[in-house]
């Protein structure tokens, strides 16, 4: 079984899954899984197709969100990721490769959302050392919050209202 880190109560990331685990991951309680994992990507276990109908027979909602280490700031990548989060019934097991990348994809939505010292935080807490995306994520903050340092609500525009990224965020920061 791959190795999971929670990283809010209703979202965990993973590494890269085998069609064995799916059955256990909705034994474990989730309800969704999403796949960060490209289809070409050198060392797939399982292709996206596979993995959907491994997750419907275990009872699980799939999505597949392909991202390449080159994507990962891509704001259409960051807007389906995001859709996807808040679409999809709770709680989320996340993977790709290691798990890294679909943390720095939530860590993105999550400044979104919320201040980027806490979404740092729940990193941290979670045994992740990714301070080198501050930058990152004030950006994607800023962009998205023109006007305030410290987003607490969602503004206008393409983003999806989610507030499960903000909510358990700051929960588990708490």
């Amino acid at each position: 079984m791959a190795k999971i880190t929670y990283l809010t109560p209703s979202l965990a990331t993973a590494s890269q899954l085998e069609a064995k685990d799916f059955a256990q991951i909705a034994k474990m309680g989730f309800k969704s899984v999403i796949s960060n994992r490209p289809d070409a990507e050198e060392g797939v276990l399982i292709s996206s197709k596979d993995a959907s109908a491994e997750a419907r027979e275990a009872g699980l909602k799939y999505s597949y969100v392909p991202a390449s280490n080159h994507d990962l700031f891509d704001e259409d990548l960051l807007d389906t990721f995001e859709k996807a989060l808040c679409q999809m019934p709770g709680p989320i097991l996340v993977y790709c490769r290691s798990g890294t990348r679909s943390s720095i994809l939530w860590a993105m939505v999550a400044a979104r959302h919320i201040a980027v010292d806490v979404v740092l935080h729940v990193l941290a807490d979670a045994g992740l050392d990714l301070a080198f995306l501050e930058d990152e994520l004030n950006e994607q903050s800023e962009r998205r919050f023109p006007n305030r340092a410290a987003p607490a609500t969602v503004a206008s525009g393409k983003m999806v209202d989610c507030g499960r990224v903000r909510e358990h965020a700051l929960a588990t920061a708490g």
